[in-house]
Formats: C-alpha cells, sequence, structure tokens
C-alpha cells in the first residue's frame, strides 16, 4: 500500500519540483528609443546592459542628455549573464531567486559606441533595440493556474484511488470472516 501511495505522490511531487508556482518575465522590446524614457528608467534605478558588437557589459554612473546615454563601463556579475539571450518575449521562466533584479534591468543593442572624458558614450540614434524586462504577470497567473488544476486532478485520483483500494481491502476482509 505505502508503495502505491508513493507511487501516486511521486507526479504531484515532480510537478511541484520542476515548475510549480515558476515565475516569468517579458522583454518589452522597442526599436524606438528617447532620452526621457531613458531618463525615467535611470531613474527608477534600472539597472543598464549594454549589446554591443565586441561584447555585453554593464553600465552605471548612468546620464542621458538628448541624444546620447552616458555612463561607465563595468562587468557584468554573475547573475545578470543568465538572461541575456531570452527565447521568447514573454514567458521567460526566471528563477525565484532573480525575480528582484530582473525586473530591473534595460538590455540596449548598439551598434558602437565612443569614450568621451573617460565615459562611454551610446549615440540614441545608434540603439537599434532596447528590453526593458518586467515581471510577466499573465504567464505567472496561467502557470499557477495550470499547477493548481494539475495538483487538483491528482490529489482528486488520489483520494478516489484511497478510496476504491480501502473498499477492496474491506470486501476481501469481509469474504474471508463470512
Amino acid at each position: 500500500m505505502k508503495a502505491i501511495l508513493l507511487n501516486l505522490f511521486l507526479p504531484l511531487f515532480m510537478l511541484f519540483q520542476q515548475g510549480c508556482f515558476q515565475q516569468y518575465y517579458q522583454t518589452n522590446t522597442s526599436h524606438s528609443i528617447d532620452a526621457g524614457r531613458l531618463a525615467m528608467m535611470k531613474n527608477d534605478g534600472k539597472y543598464f546592459i549594454i549589446h554591443e558588437p565586441e561584447g555585453i557589459f554593464g553600465l552605471t554612473a548612468v546620464s542621458v542628455n538628448r541624444d546620447s546615454l552616458y555612463g561607465e563601463r563595468i562587468p557584468l556579475s554573475g547573475g545578470l549573464n543568465q538572461d541575456l539571450y531570452p527565447e521568447f518575449e514573454k514567458g521567460n521562466p526566471v528563477p525565484n531567486d532573480r525575480l528582484s533584479t530582473v525586473g530591473k534591468e534595460v538590455h540596449i543593442y548598439t551598434e558602437g559606441f565612443s569614450n568621451k572624458d573617460g565615459r562611454l558614450v551610446v549615440a540614441l540614434a545608434q540603439i537599434r533595440r532596447m528590453d526593458v524586462y518586467s515581471i510577466d504577470q499573465a504567464a505567472t497567473r496561467r502557470n499557477l493556474a495550470e499547477t493548481l488544476a494539475i495538483a487538483t486532478i491528482v490529489l482528486t485520483a488520489s483520494v478516489a484511488f484511497m478510496i476504491a483500494m480501502a473498499e477492496v481491502v474491506f470486501v476481501y476482509h469481509r469474504r474471508r470472516i463470512s
């Protein structure tokens, strides 16, 4: 009986281990970039990540004027390397420990940059794409609903099976006594 119960609850356990209550993010890709939007993101404490032909790096001490983005180039920390190439615009899974940082990332794709007075300068005209990551509430809710539905089905089937097994045991013992 223990082996049967274990086999019934194993799929439920696997479900909870492999994506139950999984969180998702979206990229919010934009091909139209303006200084006002960049300044607003800087003021919101977003973390800028620059993608250019020579590599990918972070940008700190960010400032924006009407036609350029300025900052100091820094290497990416370990966690920020995980979400550099999302598969989809929406519904990209994110581990719970990265949830607080992935929503603060702004990925800027440019053909190049220049240096001025020791600071990196990216002309807004050279930015071909910008991804402003945020939590994908719709995908997260959908995953939660699917997970709860599957858990309910598995638990209901398990209870039905236990009731059926109890009935079989009861009938078996009743026949044995008579």
